[in-house]
């Protein structure tokens, strides 16, 4: 009877001590992050054709948020948990190694659920395809987007 309250004592304390589970749809879920390191295509980074392009945000403003590398497109997800399609500056470069998928932004690695900061704006609808540096997948080419400006691990 001892050994039976003793172990039942002792198996409480272990779940507790387990971690918690992120919330479901939760972009930094490990069976997401499992996926983006073993099995997903490449997703699309947006970028604008040329350096220097006259950005589409008229007023670039602070912006923040979580990077998303589940879609077919590289995606920001705000603080109030919107996803957008994110484009970038000309010369931004998305590579793989062992981990999975990551955005190479100067030397820091920039991976699927990555805390960012940067400047930039919400655009009502993309920037003309001569502009843009990908052929653009159609489920990207809707929106809502969000150019960044100046990225950077927050």
């Amino acid at each position: 009877m001892k050994l039976a309250i003793a172990l039942i004592l002792l198996t409480a304390g272990c779940r507790e001590a387990l971690p918690q589970e992120p919330p479901p749809g939760s972009i930094i879920d490990e069976k997401a992050n499992e996926y983006i390191r073993e099995r997903s295509p490449k997703p699309v980074l947006i970028s604008y054709r040329r350096a220097g392009a006259v950005t589409a945000v008229e007023r670039p403003t602070p912006l923040s948020g979580v990077l998303d590398f589940t879609g077919r497109c590289i995606r920001l997800q705000d603080r109030g948990g919107a996803m957008k399609i994110l484009i970038t500056a000309w010369g931004s470069t998305l590579k793989r190694d062992s981990m999975g998928w990551f955005w190479l932004i100067g030397q820091d690695r920039l991976r699927h659920g990555a805390s960012v900061k940067g400047k930039g704006g919400e655009l009502a609808s993309l920037p003309p395809a001569a502009m843009l540096g990908v052929d653009v997948p159609a489920e990207c080419a809707r929106g809502p987007a969000v150019e960044v400006i100046g990225i950077r691990r927050s």
